[in-house]
């Protein structure tokens, strides 16, 4: 399911793809227990990269319902992780941006802080 860096995906390998940007958070150790805190995650994480999440669906139009959902594999397609690995000791997740283009036009744009606060709380 990995695409390299800078690396192309295929016409046709997906049927109806759509990308999302996320930060990755690279876990250095195991998470302590199932009811984790935001600390504990912190204590948990080696580095962050950029992120692209490449979902697809086998559904047409995308009218997914759960079933669907656990039927086509949670929507799973590809995915895209950054170079350059950022530990977590001065970097404000919450204040991370990203934008995407196409054909040299901002099509999305987002923070950290639109992923439920922190990507470390979706993380939890």
């Amino acid at each position: 399911m990995a695409v390299a860096d800078g690396g192309r995906v295929p016409p046709g390998r997906l049927l109806q793809p759509k990308v999302e940007a996320e930060v990755a958070l690279v876990l250095g150790r195991d998470l302590p227990h199932r009811e984790c805190t935001v600390v504990d995650v912190l204590r948990a994480v080696d580095f962050a990269l950029p992120a692209l999440e490449i979902v697809d669906s086998r559904v047409r139009g995308w009218d997914v319902s759960l079933v669907d959902t656990v039927a086509d594999n949670a929507s799973c397609g590809l995915y895209v992780l950054g170079g350059v690995p950022l530990p977590l000791t001065g970097v404000d997740l919450r204040a991370v941006t990203m934008s995407m283009t196409r054909n040299g036009e901002t099509v999305s744009e987002g923070s950290g802080a639109d992923c439920l606060g922190s990507p470390l709380n979706a993380a939890v």
